[in-house]
């Protein structure tokens, strides 16, 4: 049985049909108008704004994010805790960077449940087989 009739609003007194998005609105007029404050803003910023300096640069030049070096990194031989315990010592060595040691170990937190989900279509298809070869 459906939950609402057919051509019935969900919520009556919701937003009626073909009003105005007021922020749609107030986008259109702020572009409207965007090339005037853009240059009211750089002559400000020409006198010596500081606030309009900073607004202008924080946009043309936005921070630099830091980026790490490549880094060589064998894994060794064994189970995927064995190897998120090597990516540790190594970031407390300082042989990784805490974000490089961040990224391999989600990235090993991924191969688990990729193996995991592996294991367990053939578990289930051991299952099946046997189950079908019992009936």
């Amino acid at each position: 049985m459906p939950k609402f009739s057919a051509g019935q609003s969900g919520n009556p007194k919701g937003r009626p049909r073909g009003a105005k998005n007021t922020a749609n609105g107030l986008r259109q007029r702020i572009a409207k108008e965007l090339p005037t404050m853009i240059d009211t803003l750089i002559e400000s910023a020409r006198g010596g704004d500081m606030q309009s300096i900073r607004i202008l640069l924080e946009r043309a030049l936005p921070p630099l994010r830091a980026e790490d070096s490549k880094v060589a990194f064998a894994l060794p031989e064994g189970t995927l805790a064995d190897q998120g315990e090597a990516i540790i010592r190594a970031a407390a060595s300082g042989e990784l960077s805490p974000t490089q040691a961040n990224a391999m170990t989600a990235a090993l937190g991924a191969l688990a449940r990729i193996v995991e989900t592996t294991e367990l279509e053939a578990r289930i298809k051991a299952l099946e087989a046997a189950n079908a070869q019992s009936d």
